[in-house]
């Protein structure tokens, strides 16, 4: 019996909803698909239909087969060609907005630079001539523009070239227009971002010549307050050099606190030398010894103690030369040596017999030489004595040589001296038993002999 055709497969489409779809047998029309049952809100549920109908459902098309079916083409919803929104259009001109801005602003700072640096270079072509002509510390007249250019240049890291005759510019620089060059020049100097070394330069070579009272408080306050040591230290050189010969005597707090608050030798020693000098100069020295003297009892580090005693020499008085005179009683040769340093500073002659009767009585040979160096120091200290008084003073101490370099050291003494006097002391040590102390001593008498001879005697 043959074999009947193999009848082709109707392809079977897949309907949108299984559940509710069925697929005919091959050859035969698809059956009719039952109705979906609609899910009131008492009917129950299978999880699985529970969770379907939480999400909407295409409609579910029947199945077809067979020639003559039309199926219906699937139909997409139509694309929607819209233009930029309004956000991205602001976002994007936002942007080039900003870009515009950077690039004008990167150019006017290029074109600025340009110009100062060509504006800076005019003035030191200008400095340059009046330098080699002698005439720069006579004044260089520059508008504020040109003395900020040249305090950019100046402390700039990248400047190497041309930084002495800068800072030889800013030494000598008088305001053309109103505007206080030094005010300017430190308010640069103190905030600028710069190199401590140039800094430092800064306040030695600029400020300690551009002298003037108002420089002395920017200068102690920066002073206090930087962590630059050097810069420290230098600008409290500028300060002292602003307040010789000026009425400075309410900065002398300032110079104390200096003293005692720092951590550094280098700032401290600069406050104490400064201090000093302020206390010298002044007509009411002794009105310091009180503000020291309590600074010295209160100081917690010995350095700082050590100078607060250095300074009642320069203040001098009964209560200073009580405090010193206590120490030098003291087993502690650090206190001793601080006592010493203040006799060789004193400010009159009052204490001298104290210091020769610490060299002829001492034990302490290290402290003797101490004594020694700070008598002679104090004999040769610029100050108006009687030419009677002047020789006692430097027979009674030419008296406590006893080594070679003590005499030496009294011979050349000696020798720098235009009085009568200084020859009979002179003959005292050609006597001596030393052949280098009678050679030395010998050619000391014929340079004072030749001076009193020029100067026609005393």
């Amino acid at each position: 019996m043959p074999d009947h055709p193999v009848q082709p497969v109707t392809p079977v489409v897949i309907p949108a909803n299984p559940l509710t779809s069925t697929v005919a047998p091959s050859g035969q029309a698809a059956a009719t698909p039952a109705p979906t049952p609609v899910v009131t809100p008492t009917q129950e549920t299978t999880p699985l239909a529970s969770s379907i109908s939480a999400t909407p459902l295409a409609t579910a098309q029947p199945a077809t087969s067979g020639v003559g079916h039309n199926t219906a083409a699937p139909t997409e919803a139509p694309v929607s060609k819209s233009g930029m929104t309004k956000g991205a259009k602001y976002a994007i001109i936002g942007i080039l907005t900003l870009v515009f801005a950077v690039i004008t602003i990167v150019f006017l700072s290029v074109k600025s630079d340009r110009n100062e640096s060509a504006q800076v270079n005019e003035v030191l072509a200008q400095a340059k001539e009046l330098n080699d002509a002698g005439k720069l510390q006579d004044g260089i007249e520059l508008d504020l523009q040109q003395l900020k250019g040249v305090l950019n240049r100046t402390t700039s890291a990248q400047e190497t070239d041309n930084r002495s005759l800068l800072l030889k510019t800013l030494a000598y620089t008088r305001a053309k227009g109103s505007y206080d060059v030094n005010d300017v020049i430190l308010n640069h100097v103190i905030k600028t971002r710069t190199r401590p070394s140039i800094r430092t330069d800064i306040f030695k070579s600029v400020m300690t010549r551009r002298q003037a009272v108002a420089n002395i408080a920017p200068l102690l306050e920066f002073a206090k307050t930087t962590k630059e040591n050097d810069s420290a230290a230098a600008a409290i050189e500028a300060a002292r050099a602003s307040a010789i010969g000026q009425l400075a005597d309410d900065y002398i707090n300032d110079f104390l606190i200096l003293i005692n608050d720092t951590d550094s030798a280098t700032v401290r020693g600069a406050a104490e030398r400064a201090a000093a000098d302020l206390i010298s100069q002044s007509e009411a020295k002794e009105s310091f010894v009180n503000p020291i003297h309590g600074t010295f009892e209160s100081a917690l580090e010995d350095s700082s103690k050590f100078a607060m005693l250095r300074l009642l020499g320069a203040t001098g008085g009964d209560k200073a030369a009580q405090t010193v005179g206590e120490i030098l009683k003291s087993k502690d040769t650090n206190s001793v040596n601080a006592a010493l340093a203040a006799l060789g500073k004193w400010s009159d002659d009052s204490q001298f017999d104290t210091l020769v009767d610490f060299i002829e009585t001492t034990e302490n040979s290290k402290l003797r030489t101490k004594a020694f160096d700070a008598t002679y120091a104090f004999l040769r200290r610029d100050r108006k004595r009687d030419s009677e008084d002047l020789a006692d003073m430097w027979k009674a101490f030419a008296g406590t040589a006893t080594t070679q370099k003590e005499k030496l050291q009294v011979i050349h003494g000696m020798a720098n001296q235009k009085h009568e006097w200084a020859i009979s002391v002179l003959e005292f040590f050609i006597e001596d038993q030393d052949d280098k102390v009678i050679d030395k001593a010998e050619r000391a008498k014929e340079i004072v002999e030749r001076r009193l001879r020029e100067l026609g005697g005393e």
